[in-house]
């Protein structure tokens, strides 16, 4: 009997420790292919390069957060960042997955680092939020697709601007939360970058000490995208 109950337990842990490196292994292959597939479609979005340095599980928030998020500049500019976000964390509502409108409960941005360049070849920052906007209007268009995802709630914590050309030191932009409207939904997926673009706009027409063409640019910015 001792020995049958060795075996089994040994037969159990064997399985158990087997069934953990296959999730281990499982789980990494995915992450990899997870962050590709999600630079090309934020790439497809803002019309630009993007890297995520990492995608992690978030079991505690019901959802998945992005590590190290940087969109490089349009092509018509210097090739360098020009959005860097530390972590977007992405909450689930697990009920709505199978849904023909699986919903986020709630897009939280931390650490976002913007650098607003403008000059002849336009603003940077305004391209980005153009090209967000022609995405979501193209999806929108496509009627025939069955399952329709939307956003409840897009916050971002306090984030840093610099201008250029302006002064080194960057301004604050205080955290905000646009949520959706009262009888909808929720904001379609396609949307979520355009919103959150637009609402730093507005946020950033609060700040002092604005230079005249900057502030120009963030009312049209700010105007456009809806």
């Amino acid at each position: 009997m001792k020995a049958a109950i060795k075996f089994i337990m040994t037969a159990t842990g064997l399985l158990l420790i087997g069934i953990a490196v296959g999730i281990i292994l499982l789980s990494t292959q995915l992450e990899g292919l997870a962050t590709g597939q999600v630079e090309r479609r934020m790439g497809n979005m803002l019309g630009t390069d993007v890297s995520v340095e990492k995608i992690r599980w978030a079991p505690l928030e019901l959802g998945i957060a992005l590590d190290q998020v940087t969109v490089f500049n349009p092509p018509a500019f210097k090739p360098e960042p020009a959005i860097y976000c530390e972590s977007i964390l992405i909450r689930f509502r697990p009920e709505t997955v199978f849904s023909e409108t699986p919903t986020i409960a709630k897009v939280s941005v931390e650490g976002m680092d913007l650098t607003l360049r403008y000059g002849s070849e336009g603003a940077n920052l305004l391209t980005l939020a153009g090209n967000a906007r022609d995405f979501a209007e193209a999806e929108a268009a496509r009627e025939n697709r069955r399952r329709k995802p939307v956003i409840e709630t897009v916050a971002c914590a306090e984030s840093k601007l610099r201008i250029a050309p302006g002064p080194p030191i960057p301004l604050t932009i205080a955290a905000f939360e646009v949520k959706k409207e009262e009888g909808v939904a929720g904001i379609p997926a396609a949307k979520g970058v355009s919103v959150l673009l637009r609402s730093v706009f507005e946020e950033a027409l609060t700040l002092r000490g604005l230079a005249g063409d900057v502030r120009s640019l963030f009312q049209r910015g700010g105007g456009e995208g809806a």
